[in-house]
């Protein structure tokens, strides 16, 4: 009997597109894409002209296996090499999927060629916001500490909460009945209430740090008695709060510097872009067709009186336009 051959797990780059949009295309046309992709933007790379890998005919950058291991999990520095070669083995395969998908002609089917535009005004544009972030002054020590005193909730006065809660919707909250409820009522109590009345909510129960409770909830949480309940609106929706215990947990003004440091800069670099994108909107020509030609009579609306902040999509709280 022939020895059985190990089996090589599917690789993630062998199916991974350079966009999240392409998740719908053929695995073949998908690698096709991710290689038009890494090729384009290792050109201007000075390592783009170290050859890692022969295939045929093509070569893989050192700078795309570069590329590819900052994808994979965080990898203990014992074992970067593995990471290396297994990130470069994948990139392989990638390559050789893409060369049979180019000898199909797969570069001309309509669907690709549409992820192709896709993707690359997508890579265009997180380039070009990452450079306008790049550009940002970094916040100086001045800067952290104004901002560790403004937020002492958060630092120097940081608890840890044990809460139960009730939420729902702004719209359909009685917020006077809660709030008289709030007063005589334990959190069972109002929970059953609000079933009888045939409202939807939702509750829970949590320990969680003060920075991961909202803000208009911290302001009141912190000010609350054990055993007591209150009854904050928001607009994000209605929470009735009880408040089990809490328990201090400050941080010193060194340990939450390079945590504030990082919340500046992110900050700083979502007013940016949404400033930049702003600007560049106002001097552009846009026409929206078809069954989007109501968007483009909102935001001309929206322009011309000034009210609500937009914020442009899938570039503000983008990971990789953050510095």
């Amino acid at each position: 009997m022939a020895e059985a051959r190990p089996r090589r797990s599917v690789p993630y780059f062998l199916f991974a597109s350079a966009s999240r949009r392409s998740a719908g295309m053929r695995p073949a046309a998908a690698s096709t894409l991710a290689l038009l992709f890494l090729a384009a933007c290792s050109k201007a790379d000075p390592r783009a002209q170290e050859v890692a890998a022969r295939v045929n005919t093509d070569e893989i950058p050192i700078s795309q296996v570069a590329s590819a291991v900052a994808r994979l999990p965080d990898t203990p520095p014992e074992r970067a090499g593995k990471a290396r070669r297994q990130a470069l083995d994948m990139l392989v395969d990638q390559q050789l999927a893409a060369q049979m998908a180019l000898k199909q002609g797969l570069e001309h089917d309509p669907e690709v060629m549409s992820k192709v535009d896709a993707a690359r005004r997508e890579i265009l544009a997180r380039s070009y916001l990452k450079r306008v972030v790049a550009a940002l002054p970094a916040p100086t020590d001045e800067e952290v500490g104004h901002y560790y005193e403004e937020h002492p909730l958060l630092y120097a006065q940081r608890r840890y909460y044990i809460l139960r809660e009730i939420a729902m919707p702004l719209k359909a909250a009685p917020l006077d009945a809660l709030r008289a409820l709030s007063g005589k009522a334990s959190i069972e109590q109002i929970a059953a209430w609000l079933r009888a009345q045939g409202m939807t909510y939702s509750a829970s129960a949590s320990q969680r740090p003060a920075e991961d409770i909202p803000a208009e909830v911290l302001d009141t949480v912190s000010r609350m008695r054990r055993g007591t309940t209150a009854v904050v609106a928001t607009a994000g929706g209605v929470f009735v709060v009880h408040l089990v215990e809490s328990r201090d947990a400050p941080l010193s003004a060194e340990t939450a510097a390079p945590r504030i440091r990082n919340l500046i800069a992110e900050e700083r670099a979502r007013v940016a872009v949404v400033r930049d994108i702003a600007q560049i909107r106002e001097s552009a020509r846009i026409e929206y067709r078809n069954e989007f030609a109501d968007a483009g009579s909102q935001n001309s609306t929206t322009r011309a009186t000034g009210a609500g902040t937009r914020r442009p999509a899938l570039l503000v709280d983008d990971p990789s336009v953050q510095r």
